[in-house]
């Protein structure tokens, strides 16, 4: 599976939340993006394609963090924010 502009944004945006101040960034972004294509089961991919979509929603970031705007255009607090309430989520 081949990611999207949008999923690979939002993937870097994650990348970029969890590793703040770290210079090799984008390498951990083309370390992911093989590791998600290298999943033996396509339904793995899948989902993880879903998941990074559903952070790209709006809406979605409205309800777990107040703010109405994808993952990737929120402010690195705010994206830690919406990160630990997926975390948490059951």
């Amino acid at each position: 599976m081949d990611l999207s502009a949008r999923q690979r944004a939002t993937l870097s945006a994650i990348c970029q939340t969890l590793l703040q101040g770290e210079s090799a960034i984008e390498s951990t972004l083309r370390r992911a993006e093989a590791l998600i294509a290298g999943l033996p089961d396509p339904r793995d991919r899948t989902r993880l394609g879903i998941l990074l979509r559903a952070l790209d929603l709006p809406l979605l970031n409205l309800v777990l963090s107040g703010r109405p705007h994808s993952l990737a255009a929120l402010p690195v607090a705010e994206r830690e924010r919406v990160l630990r309430s997926w975390a948490f989520c059951t």
